[in-house]
């Protein structure tokens, strides 16, 4: 898939909307792009970001926008520290001189741009993982206890281990990556989870937030999230499903990793392969969780099998 393609195979249908600014609510807006940014108003003048897009693009265009409204960027928060939700963080401290929150797990990755891709690796990571898609400008971040924001703060763990929901005074529910492109979902299968069953658990917290819209950080805003809550549950039971058939005979996990993705028709690069085998060692610790899947270590390899 080459170096310039997302390693997390995300291919969202938003083209029709991107760049667009949609009010949702009184004092909340969605700037639209890979991956949407919420802007909610403080007053006349200064606006509170929630994420702050993918790329260079984006920030540009994001910029443009603040400035043709005569908004200034009072704060960040960010839901997850993921690159793509924390580009254009550091161009914005330099532009408005805002500060960014999040939590302090979180502050520690924006802290320093290794951390996603050694994480993803679980080692110091090689240069084939040293992307735009990995790796951002380091930053500072505050605790979101000194955000003193009108804002609501949810937690939402499964897709990180820490990531959060924001909602606005508006009753505008900004999920992050809490559910994706049920399309896009359904057709790729795989997309990066830290935490299968808080993956599952956050999607049912969701749905029973009293929220008049929900945007997803990767799809378009909806009144009904339902749907596409159903649609990513149904699509990660599928997976698990999948794996825990690859495992009725014992696989290592580079093993497991190659089966599933000649399975789904993968090509993959290096960093989608280590994004690809990091979620999937996910999947298995899942299975074993509902006791479906036992792991071992057999002439100094670690296997996993299927418990039938």
């Amino acid at each position: 898939m080459g170096g310039q393609k997302p390693p997390i195979f995300y291919n969202f249908i938003k083209e029709d909307f991107m760049y667009d600014l949609t009010q949702l609510g009184e004092n909340t807006y969605c700037f639209n792009c890979f991956s949407n940014v919420g802007i909610y108003k403080l007053n006349e003048k200064d606006v509170c970001l929630i994420d702050s897009g993918d790329d260079k693009s984006s920030g540009k265009r994001l910029m443009r926008t603040l400035d043709e409204k005569g908004w200034n960027v009072k704060a960040i928060v960010n839901t997850h520290s993921h690159t793509d939700h924390i580009f254009n963080n550091q161009s914005l401290i330099e532009k408005y001189g805002c500060k960014v929150y999040a939590n302090s797990n979180d502050i520690a990755f924006m802290s320093d741009s290794f951390l996603n891709p050694a994480f993803v690796c679980a080692s110091n990571p090689p240069k084939e993982m040293l992307t735009r898609y990995y790796v951002h400008q380091p930053h500072y971040g505050e605790n979101l206890d000194k955000a003193n924001l009108p804002l609501e703060y949810i937690p939402l763990p499964g897709h990180t281990g820490y990531m959060i929901g924001i909602k606005t005074p508006d009753d505008v529910f900004f999920v992050g990556d809490c559910v994706v492109d049920p399309v896009t979902f359904r057709k790729t299968k795989i997309i990066y989870i830290y935490d299968i069953d808080g993956f599952l658990k956050s999607i049912d917290k969701a749905l029973n937030v009293n929220a008049k819209i929900y945007v997803p950080a990767h799809s378009t805003p909806t009144e009904d999230f339902r749907p596409i809550a159903e649609a990513n549950k149904n699509t990660v039971n599928e997976v698990a499903e999948i794996v825990w058939e690859e495992c009725k005979t014992p696989l290592s996990p580079e093993e497991l990793t190659k089966a599933v993705a000649d399975r789904l028709g993968y090509k993959m690069g290096y960093s989608q392969y280590m994004t690809v085998q990091s979620t999937l060692k996910s999947y298995l610790t899942y299975l074993q969780q509902q006791g479906k899947a036992e792991t071992y270590v057999e002439n100094n390899r670690i296997y996993w099998k299927s418990i039938v």
